[in-house]
């Protein structure tokens, strides 16, 4: 695991560009301003790389975390925050704010912010530059209506943002836990008439894939189920 001595050797080159773009007025040095915005531009996703080989790793809340891995946390917060908000790399930003809402939701670094979780996820799942953060994006905003994260459940709506990750082929898991997700809507009814064919099609779909061991099991002992009654 990467140490917090190299995570925030990177902010301080963050915060050393800045200081160089307010140090030049206009109309001097130029070239070097230049330079260090392309040494930024191109030190985004390894930034973000680095965040998310820490981040990813620590354990969840519940499981227990140290007093270093919480503070490792905040400062990773910061950092996708402080990538969030610049216009260098469009894909690495999609990519922090993925992330980023991801922390406000479960509330890693920092207090729970499903308000500002779900704004982040809307923004990636906007933007067409990073079509995997894109699809991820979509999913997780058909998790907050389905779960009433932060807005009251709405099912209708979870299933508009499901059906559109569905049908993408940019993230192939994104597409299959969507897909499992909808079979299940449309098997109890949820948000859309009770529909057995179209659960078993999309339960089908889920099932077939290899990206997801997890849905795919599920996927088939739905369709087990469904098998045994006879629907």
């Amino acid at each position: 695991m990467k140490t917090m001595y190299n995570l925030n050797s990177a902010m301080l080159f963050l915060l050393s560009c800045c200081i160089v773009f307010q140090v030049y007025p206009d109309g001097q040095r130029r070239e070097g301003r230049f330079s260090v915005a392309q040494r930024a531009r191109t030190n985004w996703h390894a930034l973000i790389q680095q965040a998310d080989s820490i981040y990813y790793q620590v354990p969840d809340a519940n499981a227990g975390r140290t007093a270093a891995q919480e503070q490792e946390l905040v400062s990773i917060r910061e950092l996708y925050t402080r990538v969030t908000q610049q216009n260098d790399d469009a894909s690495a930003r999609a990519h922090a704010q993925m992330a980023l809402a991801d922390m406000c939701t479960f509330g890693d670094g920092g207090a729970v912010d499903y308000a500002r979780a779900r704004n982040l996820y809307e923004c990636a799942a906007s933007q067409r530059v990073n079509m995997v953060i894109n699809a991820r994006a979509t999913v997780r905003l058909g998790d907050i209506y389905k779960l009433g994260e932060g807005v009251p459940a709405n099912d209708v709506r979870a299933r508009s943002y499901y059906t559109i990750a569905a049908v993408q082929n940019y993230d192939l898991e994104s597409k299959a836990l969507a897909q499992a997700i909808l079979g299940n809507m449309y098997y109890f009814g949820e948000g859309v008439p009770v529909d057995y064919v179209h659960a078993r099609e999309l339960l089908r779909q889920a099932g077939g894939q290899n990206v997801n061991q997890e849905v795919q099991r599920a996927a088939h002992d739905r369709l087990a189920e469904m098998d045994n009654l006879g629907i």
